[in-house]
């Protein structure tokens, strides 16, 4: 049995890529061939259909981005530029002979780009395009190889479809995904003129797209793939969506469309309700016609079983040619790939939050049962934090004090650091309302050691760590036992700024929505000059965004360097609790683990602050933090795919960042940039577009909430 390998980045909305990988997997399936597919995400409703497929074919999909994959494919099928990295390993080990495709579905979406073209050059023996206008742009690019057109063709059930030419206009389908507003006007006058028109698409509820739902309607308004569904059917297909679109296909038009995969982007023709209204009505008899006269050229250039054909046929691939990256071509892919999986990941993962965020408090709105939106939500609002503080209560035994704040220090190992915390502690402008003390060897501390009454009136607690037990879990036991508002630890090597304290509880109280607030930090180092110790500072904070009001952390940069050190974090307990508390298992992770768990219970504020309010005395700084990313990473391998989701841009940074040199890595994105920037008729959707449009989609409390984050933020 034969066996191919297809490649792509994300399975799970029902969109172009991921159809195009669905439909090429069930060709190749009825070809009798094995086929294994590997993603960075894969979930339904296309894990579904992939499920389903798998049931009844030789077919398996990878769900663990970081399977092991050998090179004894008959075919390798590369979409996204995507292979798994035991593969781009292998290749730098030894030569390998198997056939690859490296296909491209869009001229403009950066993931579909070729951001390695000179690997591509290199591992490809034949690069497909969607159209011809995606090969013009996407060779500029630096691509070299043989191409072949592969035009978004039809799976066998539309090319075999049994219909007829519709004889009059009655029932018109719109399949968008985003259709625009002088498409739904325009549906309105149809209506007033006998034609029922339908919109399939997520908006309006999205659903499979089959030969048996086509051809239920006399006429299909789209762009892109659903085109040759209609096309091989016999259906007149008029183009036209977000981009605008040239109308009905005819004679004339209709290479200049497809050299465009009749995407409207050819002229980006935008027309008013009533000219849409007059074009439908007018032109449809015309297109009737035209669609009619060519199904059988239609059947035959949009055939996805004769386009498999053509590729299979190619000289390229009968006799593929010997394939072997460099050792620097390895490091780059691999780093470049991490990266892009990590942020892929990251935001699918955060986007979901932000749904089911949306999703619980619409819930809590509809069973308060207020009159007014407003007041609805900030009851509802009012009614969930009621429920959380009751639900610590029932944990505890008693309720939180407004206000109140908790210190967890970590008794230090040496003379230093336990004058330090002390003073720290008693120079607070506003005195801490516990002090929890974790000792560990009680029987062999020094003399030096603080005695209780040298806290000047705080109250302290002092837990001895069990021989048995890990000092974090000593340290959770304080979190989870203690009901006050704020908690932070001082681990014995920062010192803080007098009015430590006091900025954190004003922050957090003017920033209700905020789960903790993290301060700027100094290194400071002890030298000893003519047997004095003294304090030396080194004015270079710790890597963070700037403070300012509403200014939060941002989560890629908590993934990419530990931004909540002890001693610089103060969080609401509550969050402490959601974020699941300390991992005890982490020797040098902790704190940065436990805050990445934090940000994705809320926002963490970024303190304004005039200077650094804490200042840090690490020891072996750069050997820590680089067993700091060893064991992070380390801890997201050992977790199953949907929980390592959390740990995604983790893994990234610390590939880039490990593989490869960081300037070359944005330095190569730049370039990118700039050569997308230059290209004269399509230019791209950038990531902050992106962003936009996404928040446009979201209901409008959310969307202010996130836009003024967003704003803060930057």
């Amino acid at each position: 049995m034969p066996r191919i390998l297809i490649t792509t980045n994300h399975l799970r909305e029902r969109r172009g890529s991921e159809i195009v990988t669905f439909e090429l997997a069930e060709e190749f399936a009825d070809r009798g061939w094995h086929v294994d597919v590997y993603t960075n995400l894969f979930l339904p409703p296309m894990a579904d259909r992939f499920r389903e497929l798998a049931s009844r074919a030789s077919v398996r999909v990878a769900e663990d981005p970081y399977e092991d994959f050998g090179l004894d494919y008959d075919l390798i099928w590369v979409q996204h530029s995507l292979l798994p990295p035991s593969i781009i390993r292998r290749l730098g080990e030894r030569e390998a002979a198997a056939p690859i495709v490296w296909h491209h579905m869009s001229p403009i979406i950066e993931i579909d780009q070729p951001l390695v073209a000179e690997i591509e050059n290199r591992l490809a023996d034949v690069t497909s395009f969607i159209s011809e206008r995606t090969r013009e742009t996407l060779e500029a690019f630096g691509l070299d190889r043989p191409s072949q057109i592969f035009a978004n063709p039809a799976p066998r059930s539309f090319v075999e479809a049994d219909t007829i030419a519709p004889v009059a206009l009655r029932r018109l389908a719109v399949v968008s995904n985003h259709p625009p507003a002088e498409l739904r006007e325009a549906a309105e006058a149809l209506a007033e003129a006998g034609v029922e028109t339908v919109f399939i698409g997520e908006p309006d509820g999205s659903v499979e797209v089959t030969p048996r739902l086509l051809a239920g309607f006399d006429a299909v308004v789209t762009i892109g793939k659903t085109v040759q569904y209609a096309l091989v059917m016999g259906l007149p297909v008029f183009v036209y969506d977000h981009f605008g679109g040239e109308g009905w296909l005819r004679p004339e038009t209709f290479e200049v469309e497809a050299a465009a995969n009749f995407s409207g982007r050819s002229t980006s023709r935008r027309i008013s309700a009533e000219a849409l209204v007059d074009e439908l009505l007018l032109g449809f008899e015309h297109a009737v016609a035209f669609v009619s006269e060519q199904r059988p050229a239609f059947r035959a250039r949009y055939s996805l079983q004769r386009s498999v054909d053509a590729v299979l046929e190619r000289a390229e691939l009968r006799s593929p040619r010997p394939k072997r990256l460099s050792h620097g071509e390895v490091l780059r892919w691999l780093a470049l790939s991490e990266q892009l999986r990590g942020m892929y990941r990251t935001l699918e993962h955060l986007q979901d939050r932000l749904a089911e965020s949306e999703s619980s408090r619409e819930a809590a709105v509809m069973a308060a049962g207020a009159e007014t939106a407003i007041d609805t939500e900030t009851e509802a609002e009012q009614t969930v934090e009621a429920d959380s503080e009751t639900e610590t209560e029932t944990e505890t035994g008693s309720g939180a004090v407004d206000g109140s704040i908790h210190v967890i220090a970590v008794s230090g190992p040496d003379t230093a650091s336990r004058r330090r915390m002390r003073a720290s502690l008693l120079q607070q402008t506003v005195a801490a309302d516990l002090l929890s003390i974790v000792r560990t060897d009680s029987g062999s501390r020094p003399v030096e050691e603080p005695s209780l009454d040298a806290f000047d009136g705080i109250p302290v607690q002092v837990v001895d760590v069990a021989p048995e037990h890990r000092v974090l879990e000593s340290v959770n036991e304080r979190i989870s036992s203690v009901p006050t508002e704020f908690v932070v630890v001082h681990d014995g090597y920062g010192a803080w700024h007098p009015r430590f304290l006091e900025y954190a509880i004003e922050h957090l109280e003017a920033n209700p929505r905020q789960v903790g607030v993290v301060f700027d930090a100094s290194r400071g180092v002890e030298v000893q000059i003519n047997d004095v110790v003294l304090d030396a500072q080194n004015p270079l904070a710790v890597s963070r965004v700037p403070g300012g009001p509403g200014v939060v952390l941002d989560l890629l940069a908590q993934a990419g360097a530990n931004c909540t050190p002890y001693s610089t974090f103060v969080v609401r307990r509550s969050a402490a609790i959601c974020a699941g508390l300390f991992d005890p298992v982490l020797a040098h992770s902790a704190d940065w683990d436990f805050g990445l768990r934090v940000l994705h219970c809320g926002p963490i504020g970024v303190a304004d602050t005039p200077v650094p309010f804490v200042t840090l005395y690490e020891r072996g700084a750069t050997d820590s933090m680089r067993a700091a990313r060893a064991e992070l990473a380390g801890k997201a391998f050992r977790m199953d795919p949907s929980a390592r989701l959390l740990y995604s841009a983790v893994v990234t940074t610390q590939g880039v960042f490990g593989a490869a040199e960081g300037r070359e890595v944005l330095g190569r994105l730049g370039a990118l940039e700039e050569e997308l920037r230059n290209l004269p008729r399509l230019p791209p959707i950038g990531f902050e577009l992106r962003v936009r449009n996404y928040l446009g989609r979201l209901p409008a409390r959310v969307r202010s909430r996130v836009g003024r984050s967003v704003r803060g933020h930057r």
